[in-house]
């Protein structure tokens, strides 16, 4: 697969309100006005491979997504809406109008009799048209979440067990009305800023923001508990104000190929 930019390079573009440019078509970090937008969409953008049925595992991701509309035009006569969510996440990050798919900015490109797809089709300007294919589109699809401060799934994990895991950490978590604006005014009050400058932030610039805030204060809890005693198993999870911890994978996110040969000895 081709390496896309340096992960550095394209946040601190989206910071600075830059575009990064790939196989001719210019990036964008999306601002928090199309938040919402980009958080309906990115199930899509971001999903793991690995989980998709057998036969569209080896696909390129983009031929996969495909290869899942026309199964589903075939079992319910229309598609799952999958390569519509990866063109409008397109063009949110070319920074299109919000109707560009639908206005025929974005197209798919496919052959009518094989029903082979060639590609995703982009007009620049109106006129000028990009043809990007599977391979082209691996690139692009890191950048754009890097540029959102996201990151591609780790295809080698288990899949099973990675459900598991988030299973278990969300049954003792607390139940929260998750609320765009109150996030947007918590960021601002802390920011000092009024809530209508945090919609021009990027989403990135946003995020460092929200994890910055949410860092600290956890820092000056933990600091406390441990003034008065408190202990955690590993130690204080929140030991610096300005630096997560080294995150460690879970023993039983092992890969998908040491899963198989583990569970093939116990059988022998």
């Amino acid at each position: 697969m081709e390496k896309a930019v340096d992960k550095t390079a394209a946040q601190i573009s989206a910071l600075r309100g830059e575009a990064i440019e790939k196989h001719g078509l210019k990036l964008w970090g999306i601002t928090m006005g199309r938040y919402e937008e980009w958080a309906s969409c990115k199930n899509v953008w971001l999903a793991r491979q690995s989980t998709f049925p057998v036969s569209c595992i080896m696909l390129s991701f983009l031929d996969a997504l495909w290869t899942l509309d026309m199964n589903a035009i075939d079992t319910v006569g229309k598609p799952a809406g999958f390569l519509y969510k990866i063109m409008y996440c397109l063009g949110m990050a070319l920074g299109l109008r919000k109707d560009c798919v639908r206005g025929g900015d974005i197209t798919v490109s496919a052959d009518e009799e094989t029903r082979k797809l060639n590609g995703i089709l982009v007009k620049q300007n109106g006129h000028n048209a990009v043809l990007i294919t599977a391979d082209m589109f691996n690139a692009i699809r890191e950048i754009v979440a890097w540029q959102q401060g996201d990151e591609l799934p780790d295809e080698s994990m288990n899949d099973e067990l990675l459900e598991t895991e988030r299973e278990l950490a969300s049954r003792n978590a607390p139940q929260l009305k998750y609320e765009l604006m109150d996030m947007e005014a918590s960021v601002a009050l802390a920011c000092g800023r009024r809530i209508k400058e945090v919609l021009d932030w990027s989403i990135l610039e946003f995020e460092f923001a929200r994890r910055a805030i949410d860092r600290s204060k956890k820092n000056l809890i933990c600091g406390i508990g441990e003034t008065n005693g408190c202990k955690w198993d590993g130690g204080n999870p929140y030991p610096s104000w300005c630096f997560d911890r080294e995150k460690t994978v879970s023993g039983a996110l092992i890969e998908q190929a040491k899963f198989g040969k583990s569970k093939t000895k116990k059988k022998e």
